[in-house]
């Protein structure tokens, strides 16, 4: 998800530059129409610029058509927001991260993580749990709505493809992010069971039951061989007073996520609702 960043910098530098350019050709365009190659000056031009002139003139509208096309595509990719913005909610997720896990700060950061949560209302490219190559959103319409990883803290652990199914029906939203996006408040889970791998399906069963997440979903971390967060917290996101997203925090520690891991970093919270404005 870092390099994400760095892409959206990229992209939003490229589409910047494009939009300048693509407008002041239309502008030039414009004014080439104007030009009568019989008149005086444009007469005594040479028959090289002449024929340049006219069929820049021939083909005036589908290059305005085009011009309009590129700006359009550049104008939406500057919409993602500037990445500045991203820059800075990396760096709080990482502050966040370091604060409330300080009593952790000699174990690996990807132990104790903080993930940004998206709310998507149609999501096609992430694969659910239930999801195959062809059909990534799995038995439920890629319109149900989803929390999707926008952004986590440090710089291993990045390439999470966990998402939740965030519906209108709140009894069918997965997972602790989406207890909290349903309820719209914090939702602090600890001592979660222990699953291991070659362990007992109960274990499966009771994990999949505490977290509301898909029994397959849990099944596919334990084939795997990848650890299960023993403490999970989720605080909804709200922009301009709606529903952003949610921020997660998990640890492979039981008592790794508490009450006070939610209560005494509000404020980091609304920062980041704050700054999510700019982005949108």
């Amino acid at each position: 998800m870092r390099n994400n960043i760095t892409l959206r910098r990229w992209l939003y530098r490229l589409s910047t530059i494009t939009i300048g350019v693509a407008a002041t050709s239309a502008t030039m365009l414009g004014l080439v129409n104007e030009v009568h190659s019989t008149e005086e000056p444009y007469s005594t031009w040479p028959i090289t610029a002449l024929t340049v002139l006219d069929a820049l003139q021939r083909y005036s509208l589908p290059l305005f058509i085009f011009l309009a096309i590129v700006i359009a595509i550049a104008a939406v990719i500057r919409s993602f927001g500037d990445p500045w913005v991203w820059e800075k909610l990396q760096f709080i997720l990482d502050e966040y991260q370091a604060k409330a896990f300080h009593q952790r700060c000699n174990e690996p950061n990807h132990h104790h993580r903080v993930t940004l949560f998206r709310y998507k209302k149609v999501c096609f490219r992430s694969r659910h749990c239930t999801g195959t190559l062809l059909k990534p959103w799995g038995k439920h319409s890629p319109f149900s709505g989803w929390l999707v990883p926008a952004l986590r803290s440090g710089h291993t652990s990045q390439h999470t493809k966990a998402i939740f199914l965030a519906p209108d029906n709140g009894d069918e939203a997965e997972g602790v992010a989406g207890q909290a996006w349903t309820s719209k408040s914090a939702v602090v889970l600890n001592d979660l069971p222990r699953v291991r791998k070659g362990g007992l399906v109960r274990d499966v069963r009771d994990y999949a039951k505490v977290t509301q997440c898909p029994i397959k979903m849990v099944q596919q971390y334990v084939t795997s061989d990848r650890k299960l967060p023993l403490s999970i917290a989720a605080t909804p996101v709200e922009v301009n007073g709606k529903l952003w997203g949610v921020v997660v925090l998990d640890s492979r520690a039981a008592d790794g996520v508490s009450d006070e891991s939610v209560l005494n970093y509000q404020l980091t919270v609304a920062l980041i609702g704050q700054l999510l404005e700019k982005a949108a």
